[in-house]
């Protein structure tokens, strides 16, 4: 029976030791929304993958799919994250949204609007120098709609900062999750 390679672009949101050399990653793909990879010997020092697979870069990944998940196969770095990793601040909030993400989606579902919302916000930070206030309104704005598109949270309009965050906290609450 033939294997079949999957190409897609992600963002890896999580890395996570596994066993003497493997690692184990949650990639926010294009195609296949959340996913979890086993990547098998990425820590060897010989891996000709473990530059390409850094926390929050955008890559192209080759996937093969299994019974209980997907094997990585290949990939390459698209954007690095350096305009985010350098500034503490940058680096700070997308821990805190890939986090939220990661909480929030349960199952592998094709999501073209958070995948274009995730895209969006990386490039923002990765470009941008932005004020903390900037900062701060860019999380806001995309925790509302990370909640509007989960179902949490419906289309209303927001006047204030301060009702925004109420409604973000009550839906957070509310999701038990």
């Amino acid at each position: 029976m033939p294997c079949i390679i999957y190409q897609t672009e992600g963002i890896v949101l999580e890395k996570k030791n596994f066993g003497e050399a493997d690692m184990s990653l949650v990639v926010f793909t294009e195609d296949f929304g959340k996913i979890r990879v086993f990547a098998q010997g990425l820590r060897h020092l010989k891996s000709k993958l473990r530059y390409n697979l850094d926390l929050f870069s955008f890559s192209r990944f080759g996937l093969m799919a299994l019974k209980d998940g997907w094997r990585l196969i290949d990939a390459e770095e698209i954007t690095d994250n350096h305009g985010i990793s350098s500034i503490s601040e940058k680096l700070a909030l997308f821990s805190r949204l890939s986090g939220f993400l990661n909480r929030m989606i349960q199952g592998e579902e094709k999501n073209t609007y958070l995948w274009s919302e995730l895209n969006n916000i990386f490039n923002i930070l990765r470009k941008k120098n932005l004020a903390r206030e900037e900062i701060k309104d860019l999380e806001i704005s995309f925790l509302l709609n990370i909640l509007r598109n989960l179902g949490y949270i419906g289309r209303k309009e927001y006047n204030s900062k301060k009702t925004a965050i109420f409604a973000i906290n009550k839906a957070i609450k509310e999701s038990m999750l």
